[in-house]
């Protein structure tokens, strides 16, 4: 019976690795239920079953087996199974714990660890990790961990030069290493490399259809498209975002990226489409693929989009997903005070903000800025002042320079002074013995400027000075120096002035040729410019400059139109026409022919000629009159003389 058994047992194994072998993991379970049938304690097959839970994505099951079993699989490490389930499952933090409880860790975990590092964006010990793995392991799985390697790196923005680029994965992520880094035009060239690359990289393959190759190319694409859109070229941009979207790609997160970079280009206008768009950022699973700033601006975006398009629910409930996914508070007030900037409520937008700041004390600098916003929208830059200076870092050179501004814009300068006094002070304790930061050195030039465009020499002289410490060769310095201490202590400026370096230079510039040069006259002068001689007198050779003389030209005269050279010309042309000889003057027309002005048809009564015409004309058959119209017998009312039109004149040629 033993035997049979045993027989039995092998028959299931040998086709439990055949199913394993071809990768059907379905019809391997159910033998592996056979098997546990047989032999329920069998740890080869409970193993086994793992596998095949964890295979068909049925993690929840897996964990549960683990757990249902841990005391027959005692002696087996199972670390590494449970870890992958929460990790798949997105219980990222569970599998950090499970993982890092381990003192001597194998490949596999530290591999999985590396992967759970960076999915909660701990970029740095993932990278230490990685490097680790590359250099003490050698396998088919080197590629990987390169690329994995990259991704870190171009998240964190640090350029490792050890990395390759000969596959199109590594290539793309070192584009996206130059993006982080701000070198957009760099990385443009380098997708472009990167796409050439990928289609190399296929050409082999004949397994691999058009379809497939264009849906891996997507992503570079919309990388493409992104950088495009960091160089302010929108329509490009525009088109490689709509030509990924156009083939549908089986990767969900790309079409959410896409979409959502087409929404910001949007903005306000071709809102319909946006509404289309917005469609593929609601998508579940979102959320274990992006990182955390990529989720956030596209809930962000979601409420700018809801309230361009006017649609008042919709942006309430992205505003608690905002607060309650990614606890962004101040954003949502700062879109609640937008909101009502669109809605022309300016107060009540005001309102919102300062009822926030009294309510909590982790506003940052976006809120009070907004704030200062909204006041200066009102023209109230005395609260915009007060509001700059409720910031808690409020000595950072932006904000000094626009509180400087609006204080002397207001006239308020002393106050001006001082918040410039207060600022360098500042620095120079933040040094604290140490190098003076280059903001110090920023802050005295400003304070040195500002000093003296106020007319207060005196106070400027200690910036002046430091200045000239730091820089002593700087002439601009020392030129601002002399200029103030002019002002008050002339013995002084005459002193600093001797350092100035000497304006005589070793270039020989000919005084005679630059007062001849064309630049000194107008086009039309220059021309008629001529050097005929030099001037020896008072011992100094000057040029003779004359102008040139005027050639007159002499005008062809014009011929008449029927001018014949074979003829004599006529010797009483220079006479007036009625003066001479052959001139014959007409005769004009006898009084009654030709009618004169005053005719009308009702003289034709008194004609006896007209009734012989009419006569005449009973005689003949008669026409039909065309478009059935009676004749009309009452006589034409005289007609007024026309006044003489005026014929446009042709307009100048070449004057305005």
């Amino acid at each position: 019976m033993a035997s049979t058994d045993s027989s039995s047992l092998q028959q299931l194994f040998a086709q439990l690795k055949h199913f394993g072998d071809e990768g059907d993991y379905t019809k391997a379970d159910a033998i592996i239920k056979k098997i546990l049938k047989e032999s329920p304690q069998d740890k080869d097959a409970l193993l086994c079953r793992l596998c095949c839970l964890i295979q068909q994505g049925k993690y929840d099951n897996a964990l549960n087996f683990i757990k249902t079993n841990r005391n027959i699989l005692s002696g087996v490490d199972l670390t590494f199974q449970e870890a992958y389930c929460y990790y798949r499952l997105h219980k990222t933090e569970a599998a950090l714990e499970l993982l890092q409880s381990q003192s001597n860790p194998n490949d596999k975990c530290k591999e999985l660890l590396a992967q759970v590092l960076y999915r909660l964006e701990n970029y740095k010990e993932c990278i230490t990790l990685y490097r680790n793995l590359i250099k003490n392991s050698q396998d088919e799985f080197e590629n990987e961990r390169e690329t994995n390697l990259a991704a870190a790196c171009a998240l964190l923005n640090v350029h490792d030069r050890n990395l390759r680029e000969d596959t199109y994965e590594l290539r793309y992520n070192a584009a996206c290493n130059l993006l982080s880094g701000g070198q957009v035009s760099d990385a443009i060239n380098k997708l472009n490399e990167v796409e050439e690359l990928c289609r190399r990289s296929y050409d082999d393959d004949a397994d691999i259809t058009e379809e497939e190759i264009e849906d891996e190319l997507g992503v570079v694409r919309v990388q493409l498209g992104y950088a495009h859109q960091l160089n302010q070229n929108n329509t490009e941009a525009l088109r490689l975002y709509n030509q990924v979207l156009k083939t549908k790609p089986s990767d969900s997160t790309l079409a959410a990226v896409a979409s959502n970079n087409v929404i910001t280009i949007n903005k306000d206008k071709d809102l319909f489409d946006s509404k289309k768009k917005i469609k593929a950022l609601s998508i579940e699973g979102l959320h274990g693929k992006l990182t955390s700033s990529q989720l956030k601006s596209m809930e962000f975006n979601k409420c700018l989009l809801h309230i361009y398009a006017n649609q008042s629910e919709q942006f309430q409930e992205s505003l608690k997903q905002i607060v309650k996914s990614h606890n962004m508070h101040e954003m949502a007030n700062i879109l609640r005070a937008f909101r009502s900037v669109k809605e022309k409520n300016v107060n009540a937008a005001i309102s919102i903000l300062e009822s926030a700041i009294k309510e909590s004390s982790d506003i940052t600098e976006k809120g009070f800025l907004t704030l200062t916003q909204l006041y200066l929208m009102q023209g109230n830059k005395q609260m915009a002042i007060q509001t700059l200076k409720r910031i808690k870092d409020n000595h950072r050179l932006g904000i000094i320079a626009t509180l400087v501004t609006l204080s002397t814009s207001s006239g308020d300068t002393d106050s001006a002074s001082k918040l410039m006094d207060e600022a360098i002070d500042h620095w120079y304790k933040k040094a604290q013995g140490s190098e003076l930061p280059p903001q110090l050195f920023v802050a005295l030039k400003e304070n040195a400027n500002l000093k003296l465009r106020l007319g207060r020499h005196e106070e400027a002289i200690s910036s002046l000075e430091s200045l000239r410490k730091s820089s002593p060769n700087d002439i601009r310095i020392l030129s601002q120096l002399i200029t103030a201490y002019s002002k008050f202590n002339s013995e002084k400026a005459e002193l600093l002035s001797k350092e100035l370096p000497d304006v005589e230079t070793d270039i020989d510039i000919d005084v005679d040729n630059l007062e001849i040069a064309q630049h000194l006259y107008s086009a039309r002068q220059a021309k008629r410019m001529v050097k005929v001689g030099i001037d020896n007198g008072n011992n100094d050779l000057k040029p003779i400059i004359v102008r040139k003389k005027r050639k007159s030209r002499k005008k062809k005269g014009k011929l008449p139109k029927n001018f014949d050279p074979n003829k004599n010309p006529d010797p009483e042309r220079w006479i007036p026409r009625r003066e001479r000889s052959y001139y014959k003057k007409k005769k004009k027309a006898p009084i009654g022919k030709g009618g004169s002005q005053g005719s009308t048809a009702s003289s034709a009564g008194f004609d006896a000629s007209s009734a012989t015409a009419a006569a005449a004309s009973q005689s003949k058959p008669a026409t039909v009159p065309e478009a059935n119209k009676q004749p009309d017998n009452k006589p034409a009312p005289p007609q007024l003389a026309k006044k003489p039109v005026k014929k446009a004149g042709k307009k100048k040629k070449g004057k305005w």
